[in-house]
């Protein structure tokens, strides 16, 4: 049994104390859970992480990891929709399960209804797990997740998640998070338990993604270029307008095209900042798929964004790149995981604070000035006295 939980939700006292109660008495009821051992025959295997793309980025390489100790496994996931165009070209993943849960739903239906389509989508997904009768499933979220409830209702034989998310006496495989390392290595610590060590990930991305980027540079007549990438699905980890317009100004002092990337819903954001710019940039958002997109971020000379899917990215392609981080989560776990990414951060005493939409004023991320940015920017570019490589 399980006698203490760290949660990663330890701010919120009430969710806390809830949590702390419900598995107290799930550990009294299901203690024979932990007894049952790993299926010697696994055939199929359900990963479940129903979070957005830069999650799932940095889960591949764990999930790379069970798919070369299993072979010979189906490998299933359970994922938000929005990461079926990025599973659908990675080779080891033979099936997406699509699922939105109400917290993730972002459209703008009430709550009500959102909750009601939950509860459908939950009740088919319960059938489709048992029909399909998987032999081990590992939730990889660290706090609270719909996947383990799912995986115990969906009959999945053999159960392994983090005790930091509640209902882990649900789980057969229970690990407490570790608050001192990164999420790739606790979600490699996690595939350990059934004996998947931890493997070199390279995204592989198909050269016919290549060919629309390539038309696209060719009309657009961009050459070595530095993206900007200032969206974010969480609108408190947004920096000022007119601090961006600053920035991409300032790098055309170096002759480089200054693009700004991002999906559709970023192009309003973006042609707000260009607005405010003096000089000429280009705005592609939109325009390519998420391959594309990962085609383009590849060419990059420099990557400088936000706390999001593009810095996961970033440092999967191994370019250079310069993240605004702020203090909603503890940057040891959550920045990008490469030796080539440079965070610039307000160190303030409240972070990090783990609210998800920050606070009023957001200062671990409003008062980075766009001086800051620029010296970090300054050191990038500049190698003795002379401009990097283009």
């Amino acid at each position: 049994m399980n006698k203490k939980r760290d949660y990663y939700f330890k701010n919120r006292k009430l969710l806390v104390l809830f949590f702390t109660i419900v598995d107290f008495v799930g550990d009294l009821l299901f203690f024979s859970i932990k007894k049952k051992k790993k299926p010697e025959n696994i055939k199929k295997i359900l990963i479940c992480r129903v979070d957005q793309i830069g999650d799932m980025l940095m889960t591949l390489e764990a999930i790379k990891a069970i798919k070369a100790k299993y072979g010979e496994a189906e490998i299933d996931v359970l994922a938000g929709p929005w990461n079926i165009e990025l599973l659908k070209e990675i080779p080891y993943i033979n099936r997406i399960i699509p699922y939105t849960s109400f917290r993730m739903d972002k459209s703008k239906n009430n709550i009500i209804f959102k909750i009601l389509s939950d509860l459908r989508q939950i009740t088919n997904i319960i059938f489709l797990l048992r029909k399909n009768a998987y032999d081990i499933g590992v939730d990889f979220r660290p706090h609270w997740s719909p996947g383990i409830p799912l995986m115990f209702l969906g009959g999945v034989k053999y159960r392994l998640g983090f005790s930091s998310g509640g209902l882990g006496f649900l789980l057969n495989g229970e690990i407490a998070f570790d608050y001192n390392l990164h999420l790739q290595d606790n979600f490699n610590k996690l595939a350990r338990i059934i004996d998947a060590e931890g493997t070199s990930f390279e995204l592989i991305i198909a050269q016919e993604h290549f060919y629309k980027v390539e038309e696209l540079l060719r009309k657009e007549n961009i050459r070595a270029m530095i993206i900007i990438a200032p969206g974010s699905s969480n609108q408190a980890k947004l920096w000022q307008n007119e601090k961006w317009a600053i920035i991409a100004d300032y790098l055309k002092k170096y002759n480089y095209s200054v693009v700004f990337a991002g999906d559709k819903k970023d192009s309003q954001l973006i042609s707000n900042i260009m607005a405010k710019m003096t000089e000429s940039a280009h705005n592609i958002s939109g325009r390519l798929n998420i391959w594309e997109y990962f085609a383009l971020m590849s060419k990059a000379k420099l990557f400088i964004g936000v706390d999001s899917m593009a810095g996961h990215l970033a440092a999967l392609l191994g370019i250079n790149g310069i993240i605004i981080f702020g203090g909603m989560t503890d940057y040891r776990q959550w920045q990008p995981n490469s030796p080539k990414i440079t965070l610039v951060r307000n160190e303030i005493n409240c972070a990090p604070c783990y609210c998800e939409n920050g606070c009023g004023g957001v200062k671990c991320i409003s008062e980075i000035s766009a001086d800051d940015l620029i010296k970090v920017i300054a050191s990038f570019l500049m190698v003795k006295g002379e401009k990097i490589d283009r």
